[in-house]
Formats: structure tokens, sequence, C-alpha cells
């Protein structure tokens, strides 16, 4: 009688299962397992469009060419190695579960057209947009997804809502600028009505006849790496009698010094000019009521940035020394 009851019980559950949809089949290393594409129609290369959406908040990522940007951010470039890299992942995601082919927990796994932790709409030129719903955490370190369009739940690997962040600030370039020291061979500071030139040789780096690898050492430290606080927006943040402008070239020191020259005093008094491929302008001016940051535009973007004054304080010091 036992052993009947029980029978009926499977039976019971089984069919209960059968109405939910709800299925757990094989994944990695279970005979039988096969991946599918979540987004088979989805390739990387014509995505010119992302959008996150959290239900709260919201950001898009836009492409043109090969630059991505951040339209609600003042239009600033995003991080590209970071948006390709999710571009690339949606395009390859595979279903390594089932979970579940009906829309009876479309809520509770929070991959429902109005419940959801994270909503992606990814497209590009005139191609159909594709939206993914992506859900709560599966077991094994999965996560519940949906594609817009059909019932069927699924679980994928590598895809945290958490990481998908629908804050504009989390997908902009950090680096505002950067150059490696030895790459920095001309520097020409404007501070007011003054300027100076310093030119970096076989033997170090010289304003006319003077050394001053001193005080040129911390501006090259602060070159290393400037990082992003805040994009404000336009050039016109700019107060122009605040300002300070510091012409970075970049290049090679020729070979040799001046005892290679045939005449060593006219070598001397003429040191060898290093060759500069390329010049980007810094501007910097301090943020009124807040020491802690300095506002800072570059040449060749259109945008005025906040950097940590303590990014910056030795191309400060340098038009300090320099004006006294």
């Amino acid at each position: 009688m036992m052993q009947t009851s029980n029978l009926v019980l499977g039976a019971l559950l089984a069919g209960q299962l059968a109405v939910l949809g709800l299925q757990h089949l094989p994944g990695d290393g279970v005979a039988g397992s096969r991946r599918t594409p979540v987004l088979p129609a989805l390739s990387a290369d014509t995505v010119t469009r992302l959008t996150i959406d959290d239900g709260e908040a919201a950001v898009t990522l836009t492409r043109s060419d090969d630059t991505w940007t951040v339209p609600s951010a003042h239009g600033y470039p995003a991080d590209a190695d970071k948006v390709s890299a999710l571009v690339r992942q949606l395009a390859s995601l595979e279903a390594v579960d089932v979970v579940s082919t009906t829309d009876h927990h479309h809520r509770s796994l929070e991959v429902a057209g109005d419940t959801f932790q994270r909503k992606l709409t990814i497209g590009g030129g005139d191609a159909e947009a594709h939206t993914l719903f992506v859900g709560t955490a599966a077991r094994a370190g999965t996560t519940h997804v949906r594609a817009e369009g059909g019932d069927t739940v699924v679980a994928v690997r590598d895809l945290s809502a958490w990481r998908l962040s629908p804050r504009p600030e989390s997908w902009l370039d950090p680096v505002v600028f950067e150059a490696p020291a030895d790459t920095v061979v001309r520097l020409d500071l404007r501070s007011g009505p003054g300027s100076h030139t310093a030119l970096r040789g076989p033997d170090g780096w010289t304003v006319g006849d003077r050394s001053v690898d001193a005080a040129i050492e911390p501006v090259l430290e602060d070159l290393e790496r400037i990082t992003l606080a805040e994009v404000v927006g336009r050039k016109d943040a700019l107060d122009p009698d605040q300002t300070i402008t510091l012409s970075v070239g970049l290049g090679a020191v020729p070979a040799g010094d001046a005892a290679d020259a045939a005449d060593a005093d006219e070598a001397a008094e003429t040191p060898l000019a290093p060759t500069v491929d390329t010049t980007v302008e810094l501007s910097l001016a301090p943020k009124p009521g807040d020491e802690a940051r300095t506002l800072l535009w570059r040449s060749d973007r259109a945008h005025v940035v906040e950097v940590r004054t303590s990014e910056v304080s030795g191309i400060w010091g340098l038009a300090l020394d320099e004006a006294g």
C-alpha cells in the first residue's frame, strides 16, 4: 500500500512540474549537456547602442566608429575596453541550464517585463534591437536571464546584475591623461603673461641653459596618469584669469650628447632638440570653493572635467615656481 501511495505522489509531483514548466537540464560536466546561444542573432560588430536599466535608473552607451560615449555625461568617452568586453560577452552568451519554459516564474525570477533586476537593450543601425532581462542569481554561480519575445528562462554564467550598473559614471573612461615619463620631451607652461619652455635632451631637462630635472620630475609623475573625478561640461567652465596651460610634447630624444658634435662649444650653446610627434594641451584652473579638486581641459577633447588636485600638484608646483 505504501509503495502504491509513493507512486501516486511521484506521478502527481511530475505532473505539477510539467505544468509549471520547470526544468533543470544538465549543465557543465553532465553527459548530454549542450549549450545554446541566448541571443543567436546578435553580432558584436553591429552593436552601436546599449542601454542598461534597473527600473529606476538607466544609462545608454553609444558607439560611433570605434568610439563609445556616454550621452548623458555630456557625450564624454566611455571606457571602450569595458563596454566592448560586455558587448562581446552578450553576443556569445550561452545557456547552461533551462530553468522554466512558461511565464509562471518570470516575476519570481525577476525576468518579467515589469519586474527585473536589469533590462539590457542592444541595438545597432537598422537592425532589430535585442532585449535581455537579467534576474536573480541561480545555482552554481549562474544567473537567470530571459530574451524578450520568449517565455523560456535560462541560466548563464559570468553575467551578474550587480556588475551591470545603470549609472553613467560607472562607464566613463577613467583616464583623463597618461603618458610614460620617457615619452615626454617638451613642456611649455603658460601662466598669465609669462611662458616657459623645458626641453629634454640626452643629459636631462633644461630651460635655456639651466638644468631643471628636479622641478620637472613631479610634473612627469603627474603626467604618468591623471584620473577622472567628475565630468563638468564644456570648456567655458574654466575661468581664463586663473587658468594655466601646460603643452605636453610627446616624442623622442635624439641620441648622443654635445661632446659627440664636431664643434663641442657650439653644440653646448645649441642643444640637440627633441623630436615632438604629438602635442596635447592641458588647461588647469582651481575649482571655486574646493581646493581638493582642479578643473582640467585637454585640447583634443571637448569636455572640462574635475580631477583630484593631488594628482596634478606637480604641475601646480611648477607654475608657482616659474611665477616666482
